[in-house]
């Protein structure tokens, strides 16, 4: 029965991983090539924190600055830009195994088939973004804190004060994992914790300061702080299902104690920035630096469960929910743009309206035969249904088929080819209108 065990981890964490090489290869989606097309107008690494035109939301630094880096060899081989998230996404996998080696051997395999069967972290460790490398840091830190508070050795909290200044540049969200980080740090006494964290407390205002306090964030949906809570509930288990959310807090809290009140710690500092900044573009993936907490101490706190049928029902439920999301991926990832493009070989395209921005910095990135003089195709990435019929640039055009995505990052594609001349008819639907359905998706 062990061997047995042991045979189905590490098949789930091949799966893990085979997942996370598999995404490499979908297509660039529109915040990994705002984020590339940022690194390549920087002159320099330094410019990419430091200038106001970069001071936006994609502007990932860390990632950023490895993308500035990697783009003269990557222009060809575009999978180039997500080797440091995958990276990442690999290096993790072994320091979930020491977090839940604490807890013992059981631990440990519970821990690491979490993490790599964790289909939202598998997803950003194929994604040129800084979220990825965020998490692993989260998972650096938090090591090397608890081997800090154990043994007081100065490299530890070297690694500490090195993983938290970088998970921070990876992405600021880092910020509650830095309010958990700091609860656990007082178990070494307060004098350790102000030192241990007065650094990384001081670098995280200054970037604060120099980059965040100006920020400019996308124009995605707005779905609200309540709506980016169901968001993050549903893309972590794969359902809406916040009640079993609950239920796993309130059973670490009440067994693993001290280390379990961390959760309730981010919870916190969760609350406080919600109330303290501007949440009108929040989305459930902003929360994700909890979930590494989440899933570990749940492994340390089932590897005591002594019922085996127990531990068998939570983590099938746990894969099925991230198989349920993985799926959707493996057969469409994030938009089949390059595949767009390829339908529409021979002929000019324009976006459905001109004033998208998504749709013509896509179409440029990818190369298309851009024109706006009657083009024979229309494309639009829209979520909502779309007429089939419209007048656009002196022409009619017919509702031609859609390309589908995963629906998790990414967008669907929608296509008109040309019929005939322009038409007196008003338009069916107006660049205001379209808009619109987008927000209320």
């Amino acid at each position: 029965m062990k061997r047995l065990a042991y045979l189905t981890a590490a098949i789930l964490v091949l799966a893990g991983v085979f997942l996370r090489a598999w995404g490499l290869f979908t297509d660039l989606w529109i915040d990994e090539i705002l984020s590339i097309s940022m690194a390549r107008n920087a002159t320099s690494a330094i410019n990419l924190a430091t200038v106001y035109k970069f001071q936006h939301d994609n502007n990932h630094i860390l990632n950023s600055v490895f993308v500035y880096f990697i783009d003269p060899f990557a222009r060809d081989h575009l999978v180039l830009y997500r080797m440091f998230a995958f990276a990442c996404g690999l290096l993790a996998l072994p320091l979930a195994w020491s977090l839940g080696r604490r807890y013992g051997e059981r631990s440990a395999i519970l821990a690491v088939v979490f993490i790599a069967t964790w289909y939202q972290f598998a997803h950003f460790s194929s994604e040129a973004r800084g979220y990825a490398p965020m998490l692993t840091f989260v998972l650096l830190a938090w090591w090397s804190l608890e081997r800090f508070v154990e043994r007081g050795r100065w490299y530890d909290a070297l690694i500490f004060v090195a993983a938290s200044m970088l998970g921070f540049l990876s992405h600021f969200t880092f910020i509650f994992a830095s309010a958990g980080l700091g609860f656990l740090s007082l178990k070494g006494g307060w004098r350790k914790a102000l030192a241990l964290n007065l650094i990384p407390l001081a670098f995280i205002y200054m970037v604060y300061d120099e980059f965040i306090r100006i920020m400019r964030p996308g124009r995605g949906p707005r779905i609200g702080i309540l709506g980016a809570v169901y968001q993050y509930s549903d893309q972590t288990l794969g359902v809406i299902a916040i009640p079993i959310i609950a239920l796993c807090v309130i059973g670490v809290i009440r067994y693993l104690k001290y280390d379990g009140w961390v959760l309730a710690a981010i919870i916190v500092s969760i609350v406080i920035v919600s109330l303290l900044r501007d949440m009108t573009y929040v989305y459930g993936r902003y929360f994700i630096a909890f979930t590494p907490f989440l899933l570990i101490l749940m492994a340390r706190w089932m590897a005591t469960w002594t019922s085996r049928d127990a531990v068998i029902a939570v983590i099938a439920l746990w894969v099925a929910g991230q198989v349920s999301m993985a799926i959707p991926f493996l057969q469409y990832g994030r938009g089949p743009y390059r595949e767009v493009i390829a339908y529409m070989t021979g002929g000019t395209v324009a976006s459905e309206y001109p004033e998208d921005f998504h749709d013509r910095t896509v179409l440029a990135f990818y190369r298309a035969n851009f024109s706006r003089k009657q083009p024979d195709f229309l494309v639009s990435a829209v979520f909502a249904d779309m007429p089939r019929e419209l007048d656009r640039y002196g022409a009619h055009y017919v509702y031609d088929r859609k390309f589908p995505f995963q629906g998790f990052s990414g967008t669907p594609w929608h296509i008109w080819r040309r019929q005939d001349t322009f038409s007196t008819t008003p338009p069916t639907t107006t660049a205001a209108a379209a808009d619109g359905a987008a927000d209320r998706d």
